[in-house]
């Protein structure tokens, strides 16, 4: 692999990189190199100025001294993320985005999050929500350059430093006396996020300041946790400390933090996890099946992984992303909680329960919205990893329907469960501040799975630009060199798949630009200045040839709409029913579209599955999309996005998306069935 070289950068602050992406690749940051190799093989000494350029020494006392180190990941990522600022969209996901960010981000909401820190009320997981909104604003801002937001970024980090003991300490839980105390309950997955809060402004600021709060915050944690006399931790919730570990050993090369990962891996339920996977157990019939902190402790391993490179553990990781594709991933393109169990956390509509055979049960409540986050998550992870396409198309699926299909269109309140059938609501876990806002636990992270899908938009692999989503969006690509380009996408995508891509370098060049070409697409067509080129399906398109401003490249997807059936497997009560599926996007009946919403329908499709779809104009204000569905008695119904439907949060639009067949055709098909 041959890391594509970033031009010559006057003013860090312009061109902050991710802390980890950085890192992997050792580019270089205000003059300083990370990760790279002195002669003999040594690692670089990172220069320690006490400034404020990202990814250099902290100048001052503490835990982080002078001789700090940046080390060269084990393992390169297959794609890099684009500088900060690099790429601009708009759509419905900024629309959304930019809503939640007006509400639920304000310097009274922020205050009261950081006052938690101060009064200590060992209350559980309320002290999360202070790094879940700072690293959603940090990563709005990467590409919004929406100054309001930098602006609570560096106000609500310097206060929440500012409070910072001298030992490290940062918690909501008292170290004695009455009540529940450090490091039980959330305290680890809440602090978790507090150090998350402080790289992910790190980043974005490039304040070493921040870097030395979130380091601090780590030894403190290092120097309480641990094996005996140290008081063990090893539950997966707590697990969530394993990523801002990770990303910490990157940064500094500090072996304590590699070593607390360790033990954090190496025994209890983390550890009979990973064991688990290795054994090729189903997600299901893990030691701990709750899916959130599941899904976000191995995001922490696939950080980890890039730290040490052990092969067994990039098994580990492919095995739980393909045991949840399998046997989890609903319709929408996230689960957990549809099915029978077994239930060992106590949440059982959060578990996983191979909610892939059991989705189509009308009346299971589960598929909560924290989940859908933290598996985009996951999953752009395993494609940074990887590069494997397909993990785009789990990416995007979810994107589209379980995540968008999650957030009110006011972006003020969201789902807690996201029912496939039946009427959205809130109702879940969350808490209300002293500026009278009420988050759920999902708010931030469905802001944050927003805010990070720019930077899975466009990537860059071997010298070129990766088209991951279809997105009206522009973007610059470094090059080698001072050369850059320009790629620049004119879509309306998913309402149709026609795909304009211009490609505009500073200077003509001969690098590979790859586009996704997804699974579902069987029939692809793509042009490249009129000129035809051959598209698989599942693949990354690889267009390696020299290329000039004002290039074309045209694509046209299949977007016919396919017909989804009751999932193989699934039991009898669950048998029967179908969903419609047009791109990525889920289609559902809605009670505002007629009453009639439940009633069986046979459903007319042809022999390759797919279903002649009519284009109406939608009925319901700002859906999506609204197409007439042809059923085999010559009738039609007509159905939307998935997530627009049930919008309005009470019974006038409550939903269907697996649609029930009719008894007649069920009979039919089980008497076939019996014949074979």
């Amino acid at each position: 692999m041959n890391p594509f070289s970033l031009p010559h950068r006057r003013n860090a602050r312009d061109y902050p990189i991710l802390l980890s992406q950085a890192l992997s690749l050792g580019l270089s940051l205000g003059g300083t190199v990370l990760g790279a190799q002195e002669p003999g093989g040594g690692n670089a000494k990172v220069q320690a100025d006490g400034g404020s350029v990202s990814g250099k020494s902290l100048g001052s006392g503490g835990s982080a001294t002078e001789s700090m180190h940046a080390v060269q990941p084990a393992v390169p990522d297959r794609f890099q993320i684009l500088p900060i600022h690099s790429i601009q969209c708009g759509g419905i996901f900024d629309d959304r985005l930019r809503k939640q960010m007006a509400f639920g981000c304000d310097a009274p909401t922020l205050a009261a999050m950081v006052d938690i820190y101060r009064k200590q009320p060992g209350v559980f997981c309320i002290a999360y929500f202070w790094g879940a909104a700072t690293r959603a604003m940090c990563h709005y801002y990467r590409y919004a350059k929406d100054e309001r937001v930098l602006s609570l970024i560096r106000d609500t980090t310097a206060e929440m430093m500012g409070i910072q003991e001298a030992d490290g300490c940062l918690s909501a839980y008292k170290r004695a006396g009455e009540g529940k105390k450090q490091p039980f309950d959330s305290d680890l997955f809440d602090r978790a996020y507090t150090m998350l809060g402080f790289l992910s402004a790190y980043e974005v600021l490039g304040d070493s300041k921040l870097l030395e709060a979130a380091t601090r915050l780590a030894d403190y944690t290092c120097n309480q946790v641990g094996p005996a006399p140290k008081i063990s931790r090893n539950d997966v919730m707590s697990g969530s400390i394993i990523e801002p570990m990770g990303m910490l050993y990157l940064a500094t090369g500090q072996q304590r933090y590699l070593d607390f990962v360790r033990h954090m891996i190496g025994k209890g339920e983390i550890g009979a996890c990973l064991q688990d996977a290795r054994q090729g157990k189903d997600i299901r019939d893990f030691t701990a099946a709750k899916a959130y902190e599941l899904q976000a402790c191995f995001e922490g391993l696939a950080v980890y992984y890039r730290g040490n490179g052990d092969e067994q553990l990039k098994q580990n990781l492919v095995h739980v992303l393909d045991s949840i594709r399998r046997t989890e991933t609903t319709i929408i393109g996230s689960g957990c909680g549809v099915g029978p169990g077994p239930y060992r956390s106590g949440c059982a509509p959060e578990t996983y329960a191979h909610a892939g055979l059991f989705q189509t049960i009308p009346t299971i409540e589960g598929i909560e919205s924290c989940s859908a986050a933290r598996w985009m998550g996951y999953c752009r992870q395993m494609l940074l990893l990887t590069g494997d396409s397909t993990i785009g198309d789990l990416y995007e699926r979810c994107l589209y329907n379980a995540l968008l299909g999650s957030i009110h269109p006011n972006g003020q309140k969201n789902d807690y469960f996201t029912w496939l059938n039946g009427v959205r609501g809130t109702r879940g876990w969350g808490y209300k501040f002293e500026t009278n806002k009420y988050f759920t636990c999902c708010f931030f992270n469905i802001a944050d799975a927003f805010a990070v899908t720019p930077s899975l938009a466009v990537m860059s692999s071997e010298g070129g630009p990766v088209v991951n989503l279809f997105l009206s969006s522009t973007a610059r690509v470094p090059l080698s060199g001072s050369n850059e380009v320009v790629i620049e996408q004119t879509t309306d995508y998913p309402r149709t798949g026609e795909v304009q891509i211009s490609v505009r370098p500073s200077q003509p060049a001969q690098f590979p630009i790859r586009v996704r070409i997804p699974a579902w697409s069987r029939n692809t067509s793509v042009t490249v200045n009129g000129t035809s080129a051959e598209a698989k399906p599942g693949t990354y398109l690889c267009l390696d040839r020299p290329w000039k401003s004002g290039d074309q490249i045209t694509l046209t997807l299949d977007m016919r709409c396919r017909l989804e059936r009751s999932p193989e497997g699934s039991p009898a009560v669950a048998d029967g029913f179908r969903a419609l599926v047009r791109g990525p996007v889920v289609l559902a009946r809605d009670r505002r579209l007629g009453e009639d919403f439940k009633q069986p329908a046979e459903i007319l499709a042809d022999s390759h599955g797919c279903v002649a779809l009519t284009a109406v104009k939608p009925a319901i204000p700002g859906a999506l999309m609204q197409f007439s569905v042809p059923t085999a008695d010559g009738g039609h119904f007509p159905v939307v996005d998935f997530a627009t439907s049930g919008n309005t949060y009470d019974a006038t639009s409550e939903r269907v998306t697996w649609i029930p067949r009719t008894l007649e055709a069920m009979k039919s098909a089980q008497a076939m069935k019996a014949k074979k």
